[in-house]
């Protein structure tokens, strides 16, 4: 049975098993990106404008060293804006503990993953680079203490797949 669609400008498939993007987009300004499972029907990008979203996205999935040169729409607040900018400079292939990042930011732990919860834009603004001091910690509202860890699965998928590519 096909899971219910959401409104997105496009959907695409992606390497990660059972993964598919849902992409919310006006012009070339992305609004967010939606983690969606296999179930779903792809939809092909709209326009142009679109489809160069779209085309950066896969470009990172066949190396994760891509630099993306997406208009964001600002969303959120000063503070989750301040969070989800230091997630930006994380490099593909390196991730930085939640203490490290909160130390960074006048923060605490807690928060930074607040803002990582919050986060419309997952792989543009690569909360995936956040770990817990001992482990994966959570991702996208999941955390290994969640009895359906379908999210933190994409996480770890994520983070491999720019490891193999830093390696070389």
């Amino acid at each position: 049975m096909k899971q219910q669609q959401q409104t997105f400008t496009a959907i695409i498939d992606t390497p990660c098993p059972s993964l598919r993007l849902g992409i919310l987009a006006e012009g070339r300004t992305l609004e967010k990106i939606e983690f969606l499972s296999a179930n779903t029907d792809t939809q092909s990008p709209p326009d142009s404008r679109t489809l160069d979203i779209t085309d950066q996205l896969q470009a990172y999935f066949k190396d994760p060293r891509t630099h993306f040169s997406i208009h964001i729409k600002s969303s959120g607040t000063i503070y989750q804006q301040q969070v989800w900018q230091a997630l930006r400079e994380i490099p593909s292939g390196h991730t930085q503990q939640y203490g490290q990042l909160a130390k960074q930011l006048s923060s605490s732990a807690r928060a930074i993953g607040g803002a990582c919860r919050a986060n419309p834009t997952p792989i543009i603004t690569p909360c995936h680079r956040i770990v817990a001091a001992n482990g994966l910690g959570g991702f996208s509202g999941q955390s290994n203490r969640s009895p359906k860890q379908d999210k933190l699965i994409i996480k770890r998928w994520l983070i491999n797949h720019e490891d193999l590519f830093s390696r070389h």
